[in-house]
């Protein structure tokens, strides 16, 4: 019987009742059910999160401890009348099987596992789970019993190791890489008879990574290229190239479900996961990248109705909010700040990875499956934010004008509305851009007065909140107001002194120059008309002689009394 190292403590005792994993060469029939002293169904086996972790909006669940010499490679969700099920491809032992009716302790199912073979993906087609193996077959297994899958067909006429199983419909779209004389590409299986795989075209010559495909188009990532590819399987049997893009490093691609966005993880974290739009067969247009502090080199990718999910080294999870594809937003993140043991995985490219290697979404898009190479499964709720307004406070308030800064829990444009204690409205201020955090300017308040103000916002997904009523109060000018009456003499209105036009004079204030202008006319639109029938026109500058530094308001009143056409009298105001 051939094991492994790491099963050596593992396999020692078999329970009674079922037989060991069929021998390298045997017969295929039914594989057997390995049932070791730690896989035993109904068996739970938590994993203790111990390191320091980071989380926003997304926590662990459940867990199921596999730790593994070769990796814990893939993971789908299952449903049917029976329960709801985690399918974990396992390269050392087989497809395992979990139960997660309580996601907070998914419990071993089953086991199905045939020896020497190392299972890479698996993906569910209706009642079947599609199997890829490094050296071996794709293996089609029923699930009509989860408890006891059986083995239905095995394809192996055009390669025999192969890492990855997309669907459309009754097609699969096998990426393999080069074994046993047959190249690597991408195998394209007709399924419309489970039992009997039959393979309609192919793509070889090339060592694909990942796949995705939209109306009649397939997308595939060129492994060691910096190229994202796009092939028309419009006309099958015949395949044509149709274009594609350049994009460093592709690894995984998946698509929204409306088939109009791809997403594209590079290996490079410094270049994040790029959002194409797809603007034809075969042609994408780049829309925007995701990257900084909290994004990692994604793994996997999934897409769930409006929101990308990611897995990867040390982010376990990362869930980007793609409601508008040009402005992705970081909405939730579960992360190990500590980076975990490295633990060889197997992938296309051979090369070893850790981490977070494979993400399933339920489709409630809240219910996450996580495969870690070192761990094994991991079980996560994404809690979606509630659109809410806080932290609202106001900023370097004078007597005129003041900040206003709140923030929001989602991405969300905004504005203040800003009123008299009466409730009429003197200011409306619009935020200049969608972001979390914001702050406007109101200018043109009265000092010594108090107003009440609300903040309104609308998230990046169309909601609507305002927030309560807040308060502030520009303060009362500290020194003497100066009121002066151009042109004219001194006036009083009520307790409200308007000194007369004067010359300037060292210690005081008044004109340097120009001649004062008077009319009878009727001047609508000022406060005080009689302020308006005087002016001084040409003079150089009028002059205040200030008592100390500070912060100084200055409002000047204007009145055409010439009657000169508009535009007429254009001129600079300096301080």
């Amino acid at each position: 019987m051939i094991l492994r190292t790491f099963l050596s403590v593992l396999l020692t005792t078999l329970s009674a009742g079922y037989s060991v994993l069929a021998q390298s060469g045997d017969p295929i029939s039914n594989p057997a059910l390995i049932t070791p002293a730690e896989l035993v169904p109904g068996t739970v086996h938590p994993i203790d999160f111990t390191s320091d972790t980071t989380s926003e909006n997304v926590r662990i669940l459940g867990s199921w401890m596999l730790s593994s010499q070769n990796g814990n490679a893939a993971v789908q969700g299952y449903r049917d009348a029976t329960g709801t099920y985690a399918l974990l491809a396992q390269t050392d032992i087989g497809l395992v099987i979990f139960n997660t009716d309580d996601r907070s302790q998914p419990r071993l199912h089953a086991v199905f596992s045939r020896a020497g073979e190392m299972m890479n993906s698996v993906t569910v087609f209706g009642q079947f789970a599609l199997c890829a193996q490094k050296a071996g077959p794709l293996l089609v297994v029923d699930l009509t019993d989860p408890g006891a899958p059986l083995l239905t067909a095995e394809y192996s006429a055009t390669f025999t190791s192969a890492h990855d199983v997309i669907l459309a419909d009754t097609l699969a779209v096998v990426l393999s890489t080069t074994a046993s004389d047959f190249p690597a590409g991408a195998h394209l299986l007709d399924l419309s008879d489970p039992a009997a795989p039959r393979q309609i075209a192919a793509i070889t010559g090339r060592d694909f990574r990942s796949a995705a495909f939209a109306d009649g188009i397939l997308w595939l990532s060129v492994s060691g290229a910096d190229s994202v590819l796009a092939y028309d399987l419009r006309s099958l049997p015949s395949v044509q190239p149709a274009g594609g893009f350049e994009f460093p490093a592709p690894a995984a691609l998946t698509m929204n479900a409306q088939g109009t966005d791809l997403f594209v993880a590079s290996d490079s974290a410094d270049v994040g996961i790029g959002i194409f739009a797809l603007t034809g067969p075969g042609t994408a247009e780049h829309l925007t990248s995701v990257v900084g502090n909290h994004i990692s080199a994604a793994h996997a990718l999934f897409a769930r109705q409006s929101l990308l999910f990611s897995s990867g080294k040390n982010n376990l999870v990362q869930v980007i909010d793609v409601t508008r594809p040009e402005e992705p937003w970081l909405a939730g993140i579960f992360s190990e700040n500590t980076s975990p043991a490295t633990t060889a995985m197997v992938r296309a490219d051979d090369e070893p990875g850790d981490g977070g290697v494979s993400v399933y979404v339920e489709p409630d898009g809240r219910t996450l499956y996580v495969s870690d190479a070192g761990k094994g499964l991991l079980i996560f709720a994404y809690d979606e934010p509630e659109f809410r307004i806080h932290g609202v406070r106001t900023d370097e308030v004078d007597y005129v004008s003041a900040q206003i800064y709140w923030r929001t829990t989602l991405p969300a444009t905004g504005s203040v509305e800003v009123q008299t204690e009466s409730g009429e409205t003197v200011a409306i201020v619009r935020a200049p851009q969608r972001s979390r955090q914001q702050r406007v300017l109101v200018t043109g308040l009265e000092p010594g007065t108090t107003y009440r103000y609300f903040v309104f916002a609308e998230s990046v997904r169309g909601e609507l909140t305002q927030s309560e009523a807040f308060s502030l109060t520009t303060p009362m000018f500290a020194g003497e107001i100066i009121r002066l009456n151009a042109g004219g003499p001194g006036l009083v209105f009520g307790d409200t002194l308007w000194s007369a036009d004067q010359e300037f004079s060292q210690g005081g204030f008044g004109y340097d120059g120009g001649s004062a202008l008077s009319s009878t006319a009727d001047v609508t639109g000022g406060p005080r008309p009689e302020l308006f029938r005087t002016a001084r026109a040409g003079m150089e500058s009028y002059h205040f002689s200030l008592r100390s530094n500070g912060r100084y308001r200055v409002t000047l009143y204007f009145s055409e009394i010439e009657e000169l056409a508009p535009g007429t009298r254009v001129f600079d105001v300096l301080l």
